[in-house]
């Protein structure tokens, strides 16, 4: 069975240990206040965070998302653990470059399988995502493992657990593979 590893970044909002006991990789985005920037989440904690924001006379911060490159190292970094796909669930990109800087990051690995997925929020918007996004992979996988199904035979397979009124209200035609329309 493929392992399908999940990604998400910090604007998620997603504890570390919780994170890593999930097994979810986060991107640090960039926080800066005044002339000090840190990564979220690895140069300067929630907690921090809060004490710089509400001290007095504090500059207010302001965020970037993080370096393509940066992106590129923690999908390659997941690859290497074993991982055979990923999902990347990212902050909205109405709110972030992040998946902007996402999508070059994909480029740059064409050869991996990389799904990137637009919260179209933040905060727990992307965790909850992924989140779901782990206990569906999980379920597809134990019914693939019931039904016998070899890693392959999921492009022929339709989605067993979405009706075929709701595949085409969705704007998916029958007779087609994921992915095409």
């Amino acid at each position: 069975m493929a392992r399908i590893a999940f990604v998400t970044d910090s604007a998620s909002d997603l504890d570390p240990a919780v994170a890593a006991t999930a097994g979810i990789r986060v991107v640090p985005l960039v926080v800066t206040f005044g002339n000090d920037t840190y990564r979220a989440g690895v140069d300067l904690t929630v907690e921090e965070f809060w004490q710089r924001m509400t001290a007095p006379d504090a500059p207010f911060p302001k965020t970037a998302a993080s370096s393509p490159g940066d992106f590129k190292a923690v999908y390659e970094s997941v690859f290497a653990e074993g991982a055979d796909a990923i999902v990347a669930v990212h902050v909205a990109a109405s709110l972030s470059g992040a998946m902007k800087s996402a999508e070059i990051a994909k480029s740059m690995l064409p050869d991996r399988e990389i799904h990137l997925v637009d919260s179209q929020g933040a905060s727990m918007a992307e965790s909850i995502l992924c989140f779901m996004g782990q206990e569906m992979a999980a379920r597809k996988g134990e019914l693939k493992e019931e039904m016998g199904m070899e890693a392959g035979d999921e492009a022929e397979e339709e989605d067993e657990d979405i009706p075929a009124s709701a595949r085409k209200s969705s704007g998916r035609r029958e007779g087609t593979h994921r992915g095409t329309r």
